[in-house]
C-alpha cells in the first residue's frame, strides 16, 4: 500500500471517498451549465496531458488515480441528473451494439498497431482515452436497465473485491499470474490458449472468492464474540 504502483485503485477510491462531500458540494451549488462547462475542460485539459501526452501530468497517471475518478464521479452524476430521460429514449440494443463496436474496434486498433512495432498500444485501453470513457458510460447505461435479483449473484459480488487484492497482488502478478499466462502463449495454439487461459482467470476468480468466505466467516465469528463479551 506504500508503492506507488500497487494497488493503485484502492487508493484512488480512498482519495475519492474522502473528496466527494466537496464534489457534493459544488455539483448541488453549481447550475446544469457552469457544471457542464467544467466537465467539458477537465475533458479536454485531461485527454491532452493525460492521453494523446501520456506523462504530460503526473498527477492524471494515465486515469489511474483520485483527480480522475473525481471527474468520473462527477460525470456520472451530471449523466444521470441531467441526461437520464433522454438516455431512456433511446433502446437498449443501441447502446449494446455501440459498446461492442467500440470494444471491438480498440482491440482490431491495438492489434494493428503492435502488428507495425508503435509502442502505443497501451496507451488505447488507459482510463484517458475518450472512447474507453465512452465504452465505461455506455456500460454503466446498459446495466443500470438491467433487473436481475439473484442470491448467487449478491453472495459472488460481495467477495469480488478480494478477486482484485489476489491477482493484482505485485508478488503474485508479474512472478506467477502474468508468468503462467505468458507461458501458455508460448507453449499452446491459438486455441488451446484461450481455453486454458479462460480456465486458469476462472479458477483464480473462483479460489479468490472463497477466500474471502473463510475472511467473512472469521470475521461474523470475531464480531460475535466481542458481542457477548461487552453483554
Amino acid at each position: 500500500m506504500f508503492h506507488s504502483s500497487d494497488y493503485w485503485f484502492v487508493k484512488a477510491y480512498i482519495g475519492l471517498y474522502l473528496f466527494s462531500p466537496i464534489l457534493n458540494t459544488f455539483a448541488e451549488r453549481a447550475s446544469q451549465k457552469q457544471l457542464g462547462y467544467f466537465l467539458i475542460s477537465f475533458f479536454i485539459f485531461q485527454t491532452i496531458y493525460g492521453w494523446l501526452s501520456i506523462d504530460g501530468v503526473q498527477w492524471i497517471g494515465g486515469g489511474y488515480s483520485a483527480v480522475s475518478f473525481f471527474f468520473l464521479y462527477l460525470a456520472a452524476r451530471y449523466t444521470r441528473q441531467y441526461l437520464l430521460p433522454d438516455i431512456n429514449k433511446i433502446s437498449q440494443s443501441i447502446y449494446i451494439s455501440s459498446y461492442i463496436s467500440i470494444v471491438l474496434f480498440i482491440a482490431i486498433l491495438a492489434f494493428i498497431v503492435t502488428r507495425f512495432g508503435l509502442p502505443i498500444a497501451g496507451r488505447l485501453f488507459t482510463y484517458t482515452n475518450p472512447l474507453v470513457l465512452l465504452e465505461s458510460l455506455l456500460l454503466l447505461i446498459i446495466f443500470s436497465r438491467i433487473s436481475i435479483k439473484s442470491k448467487i449473484i449478491n453472495w459472488v459480488g460481495i467477495s469480488c473485491f478480494s478477486v482484485y487484492l489476489l491477482h493484482a497482488n505485485e508478488l503474485l502478478l508479474r512472478p506467477y499470474y502474468g508468468k503462467i499466462i505468458n507461458n501458455l502463449s508460448v507453449t499452446e495454439s491459438t486455441e488451446w490458449f484461450l481455453v486454458f487461459t479462460m480456465l486458469f482467470i476462472l479458477s483464480i476468480f473462483l479460489i479468490s472468492i472463497l477466500l474471502d468466505k473463510v475472511r467473512i466467516a472469521i470475521w461474523n465469528i470475531l464480531i460475535y464474540n466481542s458481542f457477548k463479551q461487552q453483554q
